[in-house]
């Protein structure tokens, strides 16, 4: 959705509603036939104040009950005032957008509508967008920026105080949610502190810290009566600080998790993993960095 000729400032509340593009010459008396209901919506952030996104990957239209908690989520923060400014969906989307004729990626659009429809839902390619149709669904359902360019397969984007690339590097992972330590040259690079109700603090990382939000549920995710593992990765990925969910065995089940990230200031970044499975936040965590720059 764009809003063109519409003056508003940031962080102002609007209401608005959709139609079809038969509508515009709709006369009023049929306009409840051919409009959607009223929805509720907020203009983004200003580039100097708190910045609140919600982030997931890998959720499909089945097997995906962390959607209730994140519809939820958004409609809470936006009654106390306090609302998301945008939702990530970092790839993977529907299982699959162009499943039974395009069916169920209808389906899974009218599944996020409640989200989707009160604030930015951005999107990024995963390798189940690319299909036997070279991404044609992902391409036409979707508006990015720049779609008449990139057709949705790379972009960025500002949103208040983060800027955010999209791309795909078409690179594999397990149906979980990890966390790395900020490593450079095998090194682990800056300090890694704890805070005293017990969160992971990065003290001006000199390296990237990687992520990997890829358990919102879908129908490839495991179902079990035991808890998801949680802990380190494997023994063999030392720069894996963290994991919930990675290759459950046995009676265990996959986390159905995602993320949320604020960034409160230009030096402070904040990111806290809820899980659906747990009922509880699973991961706490923070970077600080006074300044910024290349790495070395």
């Amino acid at each position: 959705m764009e809003l063109r000729g519409v003056d508003l400032p940031p962080g102002h509340p609007f209401r608005y509603r959709v139609a079809t593009v038969d509508a515009a010459a709709a006369v009023v008396v049929a306009a409840a036939a051919v409009w959607s209901p009223w929805q509720a919506a907020h203009v983004p952030g200003s580039n100097d104040e708190e910045t609140r996104l919600l982030v997931l990957g890998d959720m499909g239209l089945y097997n995906a009950p962390a959607l209730p908690a994140l519809i939820q989520d958004a409609e809470s923060a936006a009654q106390a005032g306090a609302p998301f400014h945008a939702a990530l969906h970092v790839g993977d989307l529907a299982y699959d957008l162009h499943s039974y004729g395009g069916s169920r990626g209808s389906r899974f659009l009218e599944a996020v509508q409640p989200l989707a429809a009160s604030l930015p839902y951005m999107v990024a390619p995963g390798n189940h967008e690319a299909g036997p149709h070279n991404f044609t669904h992902y391409r036409s359902l979707f508006r990015m920026p720049d779609q008449g360019v990139t057709e949705n397969l790379y972009y960025s984007f500002d949103v208040g105080l983060v800027h955010v690339m999209v791309y795909n590097t078409v690179y594999g992972h397990i149906h979980d949610y990890e966390r790395y330590l900020p490593v450079l040259n095998y090194t682990v690079s800056g300090s890694v502190e704890r805070r005293a109700d017990n969160a992971t603090v990065y003290v001006s990382p000199g390296a990237t810290v990687h992520i990997t939000a890829g358990g919102a549920g879908n129908s490839e995710m495991r179902k079990g009566e035991c808890p998801p593992p949680q802990g380190a990765c494997s023994p063999h990925a030392t720069w894996c600080a963290f994991q919930s969910g990675f290759a459950p065995r046995g009676c265990q089940g996959a986390d159905h998790s995602y993320g949320r990230l604020t960034a409160l200031n230009s030096t402070h970044l904040h990111w806290v993993q809820w899980s659906h499975t747990f009922d509880r936040v699973v991961d706490d965590w923070w970077i600080v960095s006074p300044s910024h720059g290349p790495f070395a």
